[in-house]
């Protein structure tokens, strides 16, 4: 158990720590992005924190729970990154609302899919059990559906990162430094989930 504990202590600072930029950013709410960037750190606390309530669970009905838990994070957080990523370079949208609406259909596609997939297995396909250690490991037969995720997260995520790219190119250079912290400030997060991600859909795809 002391094990188990010492294992998921990097993914609890990693959730506290996107909580407080959440709650930093949301009190600066009326900065450029600010909405966006508090939104973007809470669906990475949620995803974070569904990982480490699935990888504590000791059910297979209990870890496909919390690994749709985390997909609400991991799903959402493309569009949320994008979005901050638009409205802080001035890039934002003449219709906000209709434009982000509409880019909103497919990760609430993907959501409803993930969240019924016990009835259909289109994402997930035959998920079991194996051992690991110090946890045992949901593994995914992989469904059809489960290639929708980076279909439409990688592309979205390059496309938010492209607009802060070009903003640091484009910016004075007294501005230079703050473009360039806050890419790295996105940036570190998304490198810590992406490591997170390759437990979050273990699966072997039979091709």
């Amino acid at each position: 158990m002391i094990v188990s504990l010492i294992f998921l202590i990097p993914y609890l600072g990693s959730a506290l720590i996107s909580l407080a930029v959440s709650l930093y950013a949301y009190r600066q709410r009326t900065v450029p992005g600010g909405i966006f960037l508090a939104l973007l750190a809470l669906l990475e606390t949620i995803w974070t924190a569904g990982y480490m309530a699935q990888r504590l669970s000791s059910s297979l009905n209990g870890m496909i729970f919390w690994n749709s838990v985390q997909f609400i994070g991991a799903v959402g957080a493309p569009l949320a990154y994008l979005m901050f990523c638009a409205e802080y370079t001035g890039r934002r949208p003449r219709r906000p609302r209709l434009t982000w609406g509409l880019a909103a259909v497919i990760p609430l596609l993907i959501l409803a899919v993930i969240w019924t997939d016990p009835w259909h297995g289109l994402f997930r396909g035959a998920t079991y059990l194996a051992p690991g250690q110090p946890f045992p490991q949901l593994v995914f037969g992989g469904g059809i559906a489960l290639w929708s995720y980076p279909i439409y997260a990688y592309p979205t995520l390059l496309l938010g990162t492209y607009f802060l790219v070009a903003n640091f190119f484009t910016a004075p250079r007294i501005y230079r430094y703050q473009v360039a912290t806050v890419l790295l400030g996105v940036m570190i997060p998304w490198l810590t989930t992406l490591v997170t991600m390759l437990e979050l859909v273990p699966y072997s795809c039979k091709m």
